[in-house]
């Protein structure tokens, strides 16, 4: 299974906020020395978009546009 990075959530981020129409992007950084894909959860970045009622199956659907191979459980 590939390792999700920093830069993995920075670009799904920027993806899910284009298809929201949002002209802002967030942070390439997201938790130091925490996983990325976890450490989403208790951003700022994550709580706003939560706003916008997106919901950690979007946030899968963008990260497998960047990682087709990945395999979320």
């Amino acid at each position: 299974m590939a390792k999700i990075t920093d830069d993995h959530v920075q670009i799904a981020t920027n993806l899910i906020v284009q298809d929201l129409g949002l002209r802002r992007t967030w942070p390439a950084k997201v938790t130091e020395g925490s996983e990325a894909y976890r450490s989403l959860h208790d951003s700022g970045a994550y709580r706003a978009l939560q706003h916008h009622s997106y919901t950690d199956a979007h946030w899968r659907t963008a990260l497998k546009r960047i990682f087709p191979n990945v395999v979320f459980r």
